[in-house]
């Protein structure tokens, strides 16, 4: 990370985290959303019927395997990835800048790193307490996605890569770049932070996760109001997803 003035640091002002230059429209950001979701179900259609043919009890054998969890997951990072640049980048002519990343100080990094480990008990917990109230035993909803075939290093490498690494900045763009700083020309931390907390958890699908997530995304949208650069909510985002993903293969047999 390069270092910049410390005034770039400032927590921004009440309405500065909408700047001039962010005029996007929340039919963009809805297409956005859309085209990423599009992207991933045809991405999940098109790689099951390429190992599984026509077959439908074939397809769905394999739609268990780690091939198919790491093809689909690295696919609709992409689509995110594409969808981003294509209607609001490229289209708008809004550089990468513009939408949230501006340099941080190392220290910033350093403290958003360890708001990253302290968001892994904080997810965990969150997501037995659901659990529990819905009266099932503690367990990783995720692990037979993340890991359908077990423990293997092919599933660990590119689920650190994938799910740790390029989709927590896939999923910032989305939610802290585009719906947070949308929400927050409108209203103020609050309920604009509620709100994009709200969707980013409501995405993650299993109730545990989407309480879990919910939590996170809080902190996420905090993080990115307080350091005005997506770089920060990435790295607490990165570091949450790799080391609960690690913890969770260590649990493997």
């Amino acid at each position: 990370m390069s270092e910049v003035p410390a005034d770039a640091l400032v927590p921004p002002a009440a309405d500065e985290t909408a700047e001039a230059g962010f005029d996007v429209r929340l039919w963009e950001i809805l297409a956005v959303a859309a085209a990423s979701i599009g992207f991933a179900v045809a991405a999940s259609f098109a790689t099951g019927m390429a190992m599984g043919g026509t077959d439908p009890e074939r397809a769905k054998a394999l739609a268990k395997s780690e091939t198919f969890a790491l093809t689909v997951l690295g696919l609709a990072t992409l689509g995110m990835f594409v969808s981003t640049y294509l209607i609001i980048v490229r289209r708008r002519r809004i550089g990468w800048r513009d939408i949230g990343f501006r340099p941080i100080r190392t220290r910033v990094a350093f403290m958003a790193f360890g708001l990253g480990l302290l968001a892994v008990p904080l997810m965990a917990v969150t997501g037995a307490a659901i659990q529990r109230i819905m009266g099932k035993p503690f367990s990783s909803p995720q692990l037979k996605f993340l890991a359908p075939d077990g423990f293997s290093w092919t599933i660990v490498v590119g689920m650190v890569l994938i799910g740790g690494l390029l989709a927590p900045l896939a999923e910032e763009i989305i939610f802290r770049g585009l719906i947070y700083r949308w929400l927050r020309r409108f209203w103020p931390v609050l309920p604009a932070t509620f709100v994009s907390a709200a969707v980013f958890g409501v995405v993650h699908g299993l109730p545990p996760v989407i309480a879990a997530a919910f939590v996170v995304g809080l902190l996420l949208a905090v993080v990115y109001e307080r350091t005005g650069s997506l770089w920060a909510p990435t790295i607490v985002h990165a570091t949450q997803n790799c080391v609960a993903m690690a913890i969770m293969f260590a649990s493997l047999p």
